[in-house]
């Protein structure tokens, strides 16, 4: 990686082009730094977690654990690559408390009668 250095500047101004520049590098590297930031305490969750298996622990209650700590899509590639049915959300019930007031209403027009 080459050394930083600032940006040469003609006649002690630099340019709104290189202003706009600078700004998007700095932005960058702000970026940058965030990401490293994340990356870093994923790693020491993930070391821990391993450690935790290691010494025996229930692999769903780590899974479990990761699925609380970690960001929402870096548990879903990891849930993925261990057991691809647990990545796929579980669908809700569909809401069935007006069926049995269906059948009722058709046992009522039938007279009563089953």
């Amino acid at each position: 990686m080459a050394p930083y250095r600032p940006l040469r500047v003609q006649e002690g101004k630099v340019t709104e082009q290189g202003e706009r520049l600078l700004a998007a590098l700095e932005a960058e590297i702000k970026s940058i730094s965030k990401l490293e930031h994340e990356l870093a305490r994923t790693k020491v969750l993930l070391l821990e977690h391993v450690t935790r298996l290691r010494l025996g622990a229930n692999p769903e209650l780590v899974l479990t654990a990761l699925r609380v700590a970690l960001p929402h899509e870096r548990t879903l590639a990891l849930i993925e690559r261990v057991d691809p049915v647990l990545s796929t959300p579980a669908e809700p019930p569909a809401h069935r408390a007006n069926e049995g007031l269906n059948s009722r209403d058709d046992d009522a027009s039938a007279g009563g009668r089953r």
